[in-house]
């Protein structure tokens, strides 16, 4: 007699948790996919040197890929994370406060990482701005006035003087979960330091976007994180898309095979997904608390179409008038025609993703709209 499988711990699946560097559950991104992971990152900051815009829709592994990125730049850059939209209300944040706390943020590392003695009069002015540990200043250490672009500017001179690593770069995420107006002024805050500082920014969509992206645009590379293909479409690597899926699922479940009932499953997930990796863990784990509810360890195609169900009435909320016959106009188009306030709303609600076949830019409707029928009939 063997012993019964064990039932799978499906909250392992994480969808909503960016992970860090050296976590042992990432799985790289394949070549085949044509998309950017944080190896590529780190190889484009190095190699040019040129301010990095990361762009794509939420749930697409921006912050795990920018973690990577830094991880692996640590060992001869001071490469300091920024993670604003996990410290910070985003939402009522300003350019200053950003700034400061990029500040802040890079000064802690120095010290208590990478052990850089930062002089008194700069820990000071950390401290009275709010975004150091006050166990760092000096008993009698005056407030400073200054903040904002002036005090991350002398961090930054200061970390790389004293630090003696000749390289520091800020790899900012949060920012397109903010008001647009505070996103732009932090990024062209940060760009104007950009012959000091190695940058890799998230950006929105409207930074990216559009005639009133120019500014940044110009003064960046912007390395799309896109949707992946994983639908069977001519030039599309899908099946190079879906293996990827199926291996973040294997990996997180510590599965060294998947189960035979499983493949169409985790397909099916994939496909309602439309490419999103966050969309497609939240599926699967929202399909199994289904096959739960009907006293089953083992997921179905059924499960995953119920959870798809749940996903679509939300998406579906988000919809306006003339909504509906735009995203259907779009479809398979470089959806450049769609007018730009409707456009950069589709791409920050995921209403509309885009794609990378054959060497060019496609747009589709998120599959859970269901605009088109079913998903796998794309």
């Amino acid at each position: 007699m063997t012993d019964a499988p064990q039932a799978l711990d499906w909250s392992k699946l994480a969808p909503n948790r960016p992970l860090g560097f050296n976590d042992p559950v990432y799985v790289p991104r394949p070549a085949a996919l044509g998309t950017h992971g944080g190896e590529r990152l780190a190889v484009l900051l190095r190699g040019a040197k040129r301010p990095i815009v990361v762009a794509g829709p939420a749930g697409a592994g921006k912050s795990t890929e920018l973690a990577v990125a830094a991880g692996l730049l640590q060992k001869e850059w001071v490469a300091c994370p920024v993670p604003l939209d996990r410290l910070l209300d985003v939402h009522r944040l300003t350019a200053d406060e950003a700034l400061n706390h990029a500040a802040g943020h890079l000064a802690t590392i120095a010290l208590s990482l990478l052990r850089i003695k930062l002089s008194t009069e700069l820990k000071a002015e950390l401290v009275a701005n709010g975004v150091l540990n006050a166990k760092y200043a000096p008993e009698g250490a005056s407030k400073a006035a200054v903040g904002g672009a002036e005090l991350l500017l002398r961090t930054v001179r200061e970390v790389r003087k004293i630090g003696r690593r000749g390289q520091v770069a800020l790899f900012v995420d949060g920012l397109e979960k903010c008001p647009e107006a505070t996103a732009r002024d932090v990024t062209l805050g940060l760009l104007a330091m950009r012959d000091e500082i190695g940058l890799v920014i998230v950006a929105p969509p409207g930074l990216t976007t559009g005639p009133a992206s120019y500014d940044v645009v110009s003064q960046v590379r912007v390395v799309p994180l896109r949707a992946l293909p994983v639908m069977r479409e001519p030039g599309a690597p899908w099946q190079s898309a879906r293996e990827f899926f199926r291996a973040v699922v294997m990996k997180r479940l510590g599965l060294e095979t998947l189960p035979m009932n499983m493949v169409n499953v985790l397909n099916t997930a994939a496909e309602f997904s439309g490419g999103v990796l966050k969309s497609y863990l939240q599926l699967v784990q929202d399909a199994a608390g289904y096959a739960a509810v009907h006293g089953r360890d083992a997921l179905t195609v059924r499960d995953v179409e119920d959870a798809a169900r749940d996903a679509t009435d939300v998406m579906t909320c988000l919809l306006r008038d003339g909504d509906t016959a735009s995203l259907r106009e779009a479809d398979g188009t470089a959806g450049i025609e769609v007018p730009l306030e409707r456009r950069l709303r589709y791409l920050v609600h995921g209403l509309m993703l885009e794609y990378e076949v054959d060497g060019r830019s496609v747009v589709h409707p998120a599959p859970l709209l269901r605009l088109g029928g079913p998903a796998n009939t794309r």
